[in-house]
């Protein structure tokens, strides 16, 4: 058979060329979608000391006075123990005159503790006599209870003869009135029921002084006790009088003390090694008040770390142990954040911490610290405050998946990265 009209037309130069370049587009496209890309959140952040005792802080005046002179230029390098600056105050008798209150504030503390073991001494004896005069008047009343209890045996003893007695007193009446028993024997019984009438009514007498010796000597106990008590109360509201002037003097001197301590380090020296930043106050004619701010200090950093911002919707993505590629600004540099490798200018870094609460409205901060095998430029040429952009690295996924994701606004994978104990 022959060819039809149509498989008899032949195809151009251009068109076959056209073809093929489709074709490799085609499949160049295919073949970027399947690549790798590693995803990534982009933070801005600033460089800081890691430690917070290396960071920069603001020396005041240690006493209200006259800046004397500075010893030291600013961003010239100190050492701990440099002298900085000295002040001196306004009146030159000052310093003086607290030790002048100092000595009599310490001479009254000795003479209020003094007075105070005074107090607590005759406080014991108060004591020690009232337990003495509690044991006396305890053995007085036992002994007037002893014989109180003496006689009342002889009371029972006494009335039991008496009753025998008056009864046969009444028996040899009645026969003496009989004239059955002669008068001296009635004479004998009545004698001898006038004695034993007479003892019975002197036991009585004698019970009953007793009983008002033993109510006295009670009243006399209480009182005794009550007397002492006050004494020894009276006593103790002085002795805590005596501890509160003691303790208001300890006060007054500890405040005197500072004063005068502040006032002998007039004289202010650089606690770090370090760089006075700005000289705050350089007006030798200027009066300064106590806690005015003199000098900003930065101390000597031994590790930095860049401190990012990040947003509350990555939070839960951002993790110790991540790691980063950090363009600082001013240098020059490329990054292709889905292709970590493509980079230049560039610095690799590592998550170290995160804040666990937000310091404002809905920004954390991470701690990002370099990295042995690829270290920051030194800190003479990358100082701190200096500004950075860094891209913390996640999970990696193909072109096409992460085209899909940005389409359908989905979140980027969770990733948990191994970190060493």
């Amino acid at each position: 058979m022959g060819k039809t009209s149509f498989e008899k037309i032949e195809l151009g130069t251009i068109v076959t060329k056209a073809k093929t370049i489709t074709l490799m587009f085609i499949f160049g496209v295919f073949v970027m979608l399947m690549l790798p890309w590693e995803q990534t959140t982009k933070s801005e952040g600033k460089l800081i000391a890691y430690n917070p005792s290396e960071r920069d802080y603001t020396i005041h005046a240690p006493i209200s006075g006259f800046i004397q002179s500075y010893k030291v230029e600013e961003d010239k390098f100190v050492q701990e123990g440099d002298l900085l600056l000295e002040m001196h105050d306004l009146d030159a008798d000052y310093l003086e005159k607290l030790h002048n209150i100092g000595s009599d504030i310490n001479t009254q503390q000795s003479n209020a503790q003094n007075g105070l073991k005074l107090l607590q001494e005759q406080k014991r004896n108060l004591e020690a006599n009232l337990n003495t005069g509690v044991e006396i008047h305890k053995r007085k009343i036992a002994q007037i209870e002893d014989s109180l209890q003496t006689l009342l045996n002889k009371l029972t003893e006494v009335k039991n003869n008496f009753e025998i007695t008056q009864s046969n007193y009444e028996r040899i009446k009645t026969l003496y009135s009989e004239g059955i028993e002669s008068q001296r024997t009635y004479e004998l019984a009545h004698n001898e029921f006038i004695k034993l009438t007479a003892l019975l009514d002197t036991t009585n007498i004698n019970i009953e002084k007793e009983k008002k010796a033993l109510e006295i000597q009670k009243k006399e106990k209480d009182a005794f006790i009550k007397n002492q008590e006050n004494l020894i109360k009276s006593l103790e509201n002085q002795i805590i009088s005596a501890q509160n002037k003691l303790k208001s003097l300890d006060r007054e001197f500890t405040n005197a003390s500072i004063n005068i301590s502040r006032n002998q380090n007039a004289k202010v020296y650089a606690t770090k090694d370090g760089y006075p930043i700005r000289i705050l106050k350089n007006d030798k004619d200027r009066y300064v008040k106590q806690g005015d701010p003199l000098i900003h200090f930065s101390p000597k950093i031994t590790k930095r770390a860049l401190l990012v911002k990040v947003r509350a919707i990555d939070m839960p993505l951002i993790k110790k142990g991540l790691k980063t590629r950090i363009q600082f600004y001013g240098w020059p540099s490329l990054q292709v954040s889905g292709w970590p490798t493509i980079t230049y200018g560039t610095f690799a870094g590592v998550v170290d911490k995160i804040d666990p609460i937000a310091h404002e409205e809905g920004v954390f901060y991470a701690y990002i610290t370099e990295t042995p095998q690829e270290p920051w430029p030194d800190i003479e040429v990358l100082k701190v405050g200096t500004r950075a952009s860094a891209w913390i690295r996640l999970s990696t996924v193909q072109i096409w998946y992460e085209i899909w994701r940005l389409h359908n606004a989905l979140p980027i994978k969770m990733v948990t990265p191994k970190v060493e104990k």
